[in-house]
């Protein structure tokens, strides 16, 4: 087999390495076969020298009991169904992705809701795989970035800042690291606010929600009848998890707007860069607190990306968003404070 055409191959692939392509042009006298042969050929190299990725809780239960793990989950109402479900999740734990987070089906139903009002009756285009934490557009949730949340929150204090506190705790989402990380600490572990439907914290979500129907225009006691219609339309056997990514390089975004932290919520300072992120052979983890801002986690054009489990077959998802629709699009509200509401969202966004 002639040098030149191989060479010429390797130099014109978007595929081409150095490395790889003297690898294989020293073997080129010994491949007698085909072009077909030189493509597999430069698979191979390439596969020999692509780093893996091995998820975080892949790398947890390899260093934990996975009998002891299953046990626990079991004791919380674990069933078959919810493992396959665990076991999706986990499949899914790729590049970009960096914790969870666990919370009741009543959380669940805010958060629908709002994305809802954002879509349908504000207009405004969002992703799919994204979901509103809190309320968008509350001047409370002003931080810039993480640092600037944890230096005005710490202030004179010698200790940190930790989550216990209410006026605090609305700022941050806790997240953990990995799905089963925690697993021997009840109140750390996400599968176990999903399979018990249940809050750490047990937010009054309606009241959360009510400033934003009345930037709408829409009335108190229409959200009243609006929440208890939505709540019918779910079962409430479990709540959800979600599962967050960061779309931009180099975990730019989280290291940005999260920090690394103890349970409790305190900084840790041993990760002070999130070094954590990086290191793909740890199997024990901290955990995060995601602030949040207007202009950042409260974006659904920010480069946090959502996806959302629950209990529900595919049929009863779809029947439920589309009957909570239905109710949103019967809303009536007032057209000149949704024009002033889209727009000081979209500024917010843009």
């Amino acid at each position: 087999m002639n040098v030149t055409p191989v060479k010429s191959f390797y130099l014109n692939t978007a595929l081409y390495s150095p490395t790889i392509a003297q690898a294989a042009l020293a073997e080129a006298p010994a491949i007698k076969s085909s072009y077909r042969a030189s493509v597999r050929r430069m698979k191979h190299l390439l596969a020999a020298q692509a780093p893996t990725f091995v998820s975080p809780t892949d790398r947890f239960m390899k260093a934990h009991s996975l009998i002891r793990i299953n046990s626990v989950l079991q004791r919380y109402g674990m069933t078959g169904r919810d493992l396959s479900l665990f076991k999706t999740m986990i499949a899914e734990e790729k590049q970009g992705f960096f914790g969870y987070q666990a919370g009741s089906s009543t959380l669940r139903v805010f958060q629908d809701i709002l994305g809802m009002l954002v879509k349908k009756v504000l207009k405004i285009d969002m992703k799919d795989d994204f979901f509103f934490l809190r309320v968008p557009g509350d001047s409370t949730f002003h931080y810039e970035t993480a640092l600037d949340f944890l230096k005005d929150k710490q202030g004179d204090l010698a200790v940190p800042p930790g989550d216990n506190d209410p006026d605090l705790r609305q700022h941050i989402l806790s997240i953990n690291m990995n799905l089963y990380q925690s697993y021997d600490k009840p109140w750390d572990l996400s599968p176990r606010y999903f399979l018990e439907n249940t809050t750490w914290t047990h937010a009054n979500a309606l009241k959360l929600s009510k400033p934003f129907f009345e930037s709408l225009g829409i009335s108190g006691e229409v959200v009243d009848e609006l929440w208890i219609q939505a709540l019918d339309l779910l079962p409430h056997n479990r709540g959800y998890i979600l599962q967050f990514f960061d779309e931009s390089e180099g975990y730019a975004f989280t290291k940005e707007h999260a920090y690394i932290a103890h349970s409790g919520g305190m900084p840790h300072q041993r990760y002070p860069n999130h070094e954590i992120l990086f290191d793909e052979k740890a199997s024990d983890f901290p955990q995060m607190r995601l602030v949040m801002s207007n202009g950042a986690t409260l974006n659904p054009y920010s480069s946090l990306r959502m996806k959302r489990y629950d209990g529900l077959t595919d049929q009863e998802r779809s029947q439920y968003e589309s009957s909570l629709q239905n109710l949103i699009e019967k809303l009536s509200y007032d057209p000149k404070k949704v024009r002033e509401t889209r727009e000081k969202l979209l500024n917010l966004w843009l």
